[in-house]
């Protein structure tokens, strides 16, 4: 379960369900709009104008990319995970192990979605050169 999907779970609790997807139709609007400001340059491809060799070089670096970037980011955050859990699992006492480990667990959740926009601003600032090739 993602931050995003917590949070609107206690708004509906709060608020119930048409307020709740009032505010989600307004800020899908709105990330909507933002589209209106993308613009994407041509970049030649140097394959000739064959659309098939165009797709599967795409395809093939896409796909190189993303296994590496996963087996990366899983080596990571399981390293960083045992560690952590381990530090906070000595430092707490035997009868707050559960509700520590569950807000623990629901701080994670929630900053997961914060480091997809901090990615995404990244990603961004960076646009001129997010290829390793």
């Amino acid at each position: 379960m993602t931050g995003t999907a917590v949070l609107g779970g206690v708004l509906y609790a709060a608020f119930g369900l048409k307020p709740v997807m009032d505010i989600s139709v307004v800020w899908f609007f709105i990330t909507a709009s933002f589209e209106c400001f993308i613009r994407l340059r041509r970049q030649p491809t140097g394959h000739g104008g064959n659309v098939l060799r165009v797709i599967r070089h795409d395809f093939i670096i896409s796909i190189k990319f993303n296994v590496a970037a996963f087996c990366g980011m899983r080596i990571a955050v399981s390293i960083f995970s045992v560690f952590a859990v381990s530090l906070i699992q000595q430092n707490t006492p035997g009868d707050l192990i559960g509700k520590v480990m569950a807000y623990t667990s629901a701080v994670t959740l929630c900053a997961q979605s914060a480091g997809q926009t901090v990615y995404g601003f990244l990603f961004d600032g960076f646009r001129e050169a997010v290829f390793w090739c």
